[in-house]
C-alpha cells in the first residue's frame, strides 16, 4: 500500500491539492494522521479509488491489530471514517466495468494476464466482481491424517483413567453477526408445491436453535479444523456435467450399435423388454410429422409409433408415417431427443420389442437415477424407453442379461461422470466417513459424536460424549423480521470449474481431485443489497426491472432473528480427555455459520464467552471475544493452546473463508437467443466455465481445459486480443481472503458473431450490464442450476461430430 505522497495537479491551471482534505479531513484531522502511514495512504487510495478486496483486508487487519489500540482516539475516529468510505468506494467499483488498460484486481493465481499474441486476457476486464457463495478447504494429505482409534465406551469417566478427563457442561454465549434462519418446521401459509410461509422456531418468548443443527454445525467445524473424516457423503451421488458417453455409431464412437430398451417393471426389481433398434433420419420424421412431441423438462414424456423404418444409408433409416397410439401398421416406438440445433444428419431412435426381458442389477439402476439428478428428466415410467450401455463395445445384439448391462442412459449421447464415493476411496481413503470404513477405528470428532455404521466391519453404533441442547436466544420472539428470501439453488458438484483443484482454466478436468470440504461465505452486504433478499437474487420474467411476484414456488418467505442478539447455548460433556477438550475450545475461538441459508450469508455466529463447568460446579471462564469486526481467532490457554498448536494452519484456513466479503452471489449472466432474453446461472457457466467440447477415452470423458470467450468490435478492443480465459473458482488464499473473484455478473450480451466454419464459435462483440427495458425480453433466472451445455455449445459439439 505504499504510493508516493505529495501534491498532484488539479485541472487546467496547476492548481495545488492535498487528497487528504479531498477525502474529507480537516486541518485538526489531518495534523492528527500526519505521522501515521498507514491511514495517510489509505486515504490517498481512496482518493485515487485504487481500493481492492486486498487492500480492504489489510486495512481491517490494522484496525483490529496493536499498533491501532496505541493511536490516539481521534486517530481512530478517523480510521474507522476511513473504513467507512473504502467500504462505500467498494460497493461503488464492484458495479464498475473496467476502462480499456484497467483491471478492477491483480491478475488471480493461475489466470494467464497476458494481452499480447495468443495469450488470453484476464477475465478481470469484464468487470462486476462478485464472489461466489461458498469456497473450499483443503482436504489434508494422508500423512496429516488424524490418528486412528477404537471407539471409546460411554462410560470411560467411570474407569480409573477417567479421574483424567472431564465431564460437566462447556456454557456459551452466542451472537448473531447476521439475520438467522431457525424454522418451525410445518409452515404457517402454504402447501407443498406452491409457496411457503415459516415462523421462526419458538417457545414462549424465546427463539431456538434445535439441537440437532448445532450437533450437525459443530461436528463439521471440528471435522474441518481437525482434517477429519467426513460426516457423510451422499452414496447415490454422481459427479456429472454435460454428455460424456456416446452410444452407438457416430461421432468418435466406438461402438458400432446402438441399443435401446423398454421399461417392463419397476419394483423390487427393475426389468427391460429388449428387441430391435434402428436410427431414423429426422428429416424423414419431420416430412409426416411437422411439430413432432418431444420430452421437455418437468412434463410427462409423449411417444409416437411409426411403421418399419427402412433402410436410407449406411448410417440411418426413413419412416413414411407416424401414429399417436400403436396399432397393427404402427408397431415402432420412436425415442424422441430434445428441440435439435441443427436438423443435418440428426437421428432419432426407433424401437420394436420382442417380448424378451431382462432384469437390470439394482446398482445399474440406482446408478441411472442418480446420474439424471440434473437432467431435464429425473423420474422413469413403465413404458419409457431408454439406451442401453452394453459392456461389450463390439456387440452386436442386446444384452441378454442382466450383467451385460454397464449402464442406462436416457439420451444417446449420455452421461457416465464419477460416482462421489467411488472417487473419495480412490484419492483420499483418509477422509472417508468412517461409517463407511472397515477396519473397525474412527478418527477423534467421530469418537466424541458417535455414528452409526453403513458396512460391514466399520466401528459398530457408538453413542456421543459432546451433546449440545438447544441454542436459547431469551425473550427474542420479537427480534424478528418476515422476509422472501432469494432462491436456495442446488449444489452441482459435477461442476469442474468449481469443485476440482485446479486453478488453471485450461488444464482442469475430471481427473484433478477434489477441493475438499465446502464452507460458505459471509457477506459485508446489508439492507436491500443483502444477498438473503428476493429483489436481489430473484426469478425474472418479462423484462420488469423488479422481480414479478416474489412468492415462488422455488422460494420461501421466513422470520428471520436479527443480527445482534446473544443466545445461550450449553454442551454437556462426558469423558472427554484434555485433547479432546481443546479440541472443542478451539472449535469456539473461531466464527460459526448456524441454521438455514447459509448460501445467502445467513447464520453468521461468534462465540463471545466460554465457561466451564465441572461436575463438582467449578465454573472457569476460558475466553471472552469482540463482538463486532473481524478479529482473529481468540488465544486459547495453556494448557489447552499447546494440545491444539497442530491445527494453527486450519485454524486460518477457516478464518480466512469466513471473512466477510461484498456482492455474494449465485453467478448469473444474461443472453438473447430466439428473441427471448434468458437470465441466469446456466447462462453464466456457458459463457465462463464450460468445459470443452469433445471428448476422450473412447467417449466417456471430457476433453481437459474449459472454453475460452471469443471476443470481437468493442470487447476485443478492450480486452486487446480475441479471447478472454476462462473462469475457475479462484483458490482460497488465507493471506488474502478477498481474492477469490470471478467476473461478469448480470452482464448482457446481445451483439455476437457466430462464425460459420470451424467449431463455429460464437463471438461475443459487446457484454454490458443488464437493463430490463431497454434489453427487453423474458429475462427469466431458472429454479435449478444446470451447468451442462446450452444451445451454443451443443451447436459446436454437433458440428464436432459431424465432421468425425
Amino acid at each position: 500500500m505504499n504510493h508516493p505522497q505529495g501534491n498532484f495537479n488539479r485541472g487546467d491551471k496547476g492548481e495545488k491539492h492535498d487528497p487528504l482534505r479531498d477525502v474529507g479531513l480537516t486541518q485538526e484531522e489531518q495534523q492528527a494522521i500526519k505521522d501515521i502511514t498507514v491511514l495517510k495512504n489509505a486515504a490517498l487510495d481512496i482518493h485515487r479509488r485504487r481500493w481492492d478486496p486486498k487492500k480492504m483486508a489489510d486495512f481491517e487487519r490494522y484496525l483490529h491489530g496493536d499498533k491501532f489500540q496505541k493511536l490516539s482516539e481521534l486517530a481512530q475516529t478517523i480510521a474507522q471514517a476511513l473504513l467507512n468510505k473504502a467500504r462505500d468506494l467498494g460497493k461503488a467499483v464492484y458495479s464498475e466495468v473496467p476502462t480499456q488498460g484497467q483491471h478492477s484486481s491483480p491478475t488471480p493465481h493461475g489466470r494467464s494476464g497476458s494481452a499480447s499474441g495468443h495469450a488470453p486476457a484476464d477475465p478481470s476486464v469484464l468487470g462486476h466482481p462478485f464472489h461466489n457463495p461458498y469456497t473450499f478447504i483443503p482436504f489434508p494429505d494422508a500423512k496429516h491424517a488424524p490418528k486412528r482409534i477404537s471407539p471409546t465406551l460411554l462410560s470411560v469417566d467411570e474407569t480409573p483413567e477417567g479421574k483424567h478427563r472431564f465431564t460437566g457442561v462447556v456454557d456459551l454465549e452466542i451472537r448473531t453477526l447476521s439475520p438467522l434462519l431457525t424454522c418451525d418446521p410445518i409452515p404457517v401459509k402454504g402447501q407443498k408445491g406452491e409457496h411457503q410461509t415459516f415462523k421462526a422456531m419458538t417457545c414462549g418468548p424465546d427463539v431456538i436453535v434445535p439441537a440437532s443443527g448445532i450437533r450437525g454445525s459443530l461436528r463439521s467445524l471440528m471435522t474441518i479444523l481437525t482434517g477429519g473424516t467426513l460426516d457423510y457423503v451422499d452414496d447415490h451421488l454422481w459427479l456429472t456435467q454435460g454428455r460424456d458417453l456416446t452410444l452407438g455409431p457416430g461421432g468418435n464412437s466406438d461402438r458400432s450399435h446402438a441399443f435401446l430398451g423398454r421399461i417392463a417393471s419397476i419394483g423390487a426389481t427393475v426389468e427391460l423388454e429388449t428387441g430391435e433398434t434402428r436410427l431414423v433420419d429426422i428429416g424423414s420424421i419431420e416430412r409426416v410429422r411437422r411439430d413432432p412431441p418431444r420430452p421437455r423438462q418437468g412434463q410427462k414424456v409423449h411417444y409416437l409409433w411409426t411403421d418399419e423404418p427402412k433402410q436410407h444409408s449406411e448410417k440411418s433409416c426413413r419412416i413414411s408415417s407416424v401414429s399417436n397410439s400403436q396399432d397393427a401398421s404402427h408397431c415402432w416406438q420412436l425415442k424422441l431427443s430434445g428441440r435439435p440445433i441443427n436438423s443435418k444428419g440428426k437421428r432419432e431412435g426407433a424401437f420394436k420389442g420382442n417380448g424378451t426381458r431382462v432384469e437390470v442389477p439394482p446398482g445399474v439402476w440406482e446408478d441411472f437415477k442418480d446420474r439424471s439428478r440434473h437432467a431435464d428428466i429425473k423420474e422413469f415410467k413403465v413404458g419409457d424407453l431408454v439406451w442401453i450401455q452394453h459392456r461389450d463395445p463390439n456387440a452386436a445384439a442386446p444384452p441378454k442379461l442382466g450383467g451385460e448391462i454397464a449402464s442406462l442412459q436416457w439420451a444417446r449421447w449420455g452421461r457416465i461422470g464419477q460416482k462421489l464415493l467411488d472417487l473419495i476411496k480412490k484419492k483420499f481413503s483418509h477422509v472417508m466417513p468412517d461409517a463407511w470404513k472397515s477396519d473397525g477405528m474412527v478418527d477423534m470428532v467421530s469418537d466424541l459424536f458417535g455414528q452409526v455404521p453403513m458396512v460391514e466391519r466399520a466401528a459398530r453404533a457408538f453413542a456421543a460424549r459432546v451433546r449440545p441442547e438447544n441454542l436459547v436466544f431469551e425473550d427474542c420472539a420479537q427480534k424478528i423480521d418476515r422476509t422472501t428470501l432469494a432462491p436456495l439453488l442446488q449444489p452441482h458438484p459435477g461442476c469442474v470449474a468449481f469443485y476440482r483443484r485446479n486453478d488453471n482454466p485450461d488444464t482442469i478436468s475430471t481427473t484433478d481431485p477434489l477441493r475438499g470440504y465446502k464452507v460458505y461465505r459471509n457477506t459485508q452486504e446489508r439492507g436491500a443489497d443483502a444477498p438473503w433478499h428476493y429483489q436481489t437474487q430473484g426469478v425474472f420474467s418479462k423484462g420488469a426491472n423488479q422481480p414479478d411476484d416474489p412468492q415462488q414456488r422455488i422460494n420461501k418467505t421466513c422470520d428471520l432473528l436479527r443480527e445482534g442478539q446473544t443466545g445461550r447455548l450449553r454442551i454437556a460433556c462426558r469423558g472427554l480427555t484434555p485433547r479432546e477438550l481443546a479440541v472443542l475450545m478451539l472449535a469456539c475461538t473461531v466464527d460459526w455459520r448456524l441454521g438455514g441459508g447459509k448460501p445467502l450469508g445467513l447464520g453468521h455466529c461468534r462465540v463471545t464467552r466460554l465457561n466451564m463447568i465441572d461436575e463438582d460446579g467449578t465454573r472457569t471462564e476460558i475466553l471472552t471475544q469482540l463482538t463486532e469486526g473481524y478479529p482473529p481467532p481468540a488465544s486459547l490457554p495453556e494448557p489447552y493452546a499447546s494440545l491444539v498448536a497442530q491445527y494453527k494452519e486450519r485454524v486460518g484456513w477457516w478464518h480466512a473463508s469466513q471473512q466477510p466479503v461484498l456482492k455474494l452471489r449465485y453467478p448469473r449472466a444474461v443472453e438473447e437467443n430466439r428473441q427471448r432474453v434468458n437470465r441466469g446461472g446456466q447462462v453464466w457457466f456457458g459463457r465462463h466455465a464450460q468445459p470443452k467440447k469433445g471428448t476422450r477415452d473412447g467417449g466417456t470423458s471430457h476433453a481437459p481445459g474449459l472454453e475460452r470467450l471469443g471476443v470481437t468490435g468493442e470487447l476485443k478492443q478492450k480486452a486487446g486480443t480475441d479471447q478472454i480465459a476462462a473462469q475457475v473458482l479462484p483458490l482460497l488464499d488465507p493471506t488474502d481472503p478477498l481474492a477469490d473473484v470471478l467476473y461478469g455478473y448480470d452482464l448482457f450480451s446481445a451483439e455476437v458473431d457466430r462464425t460459420l466454419t470451424g467449431n463455429r464459435q460464437t463471438l461475443h462483440r459487446k457484454l454490458e450490464p443488464f437493463v430490463p427495458d431497454p434489453h427487453g425480453g423474458d429475462g427469466r433466472q431458472h429454479a435449478h442450476t444446470p451447468q451442462g451445455q446450452n444451445r451454443e455449445s451443443r451447436i459446436q459439439e454437433k458440428h464436432r461430430r459431424t465432421q468425425d
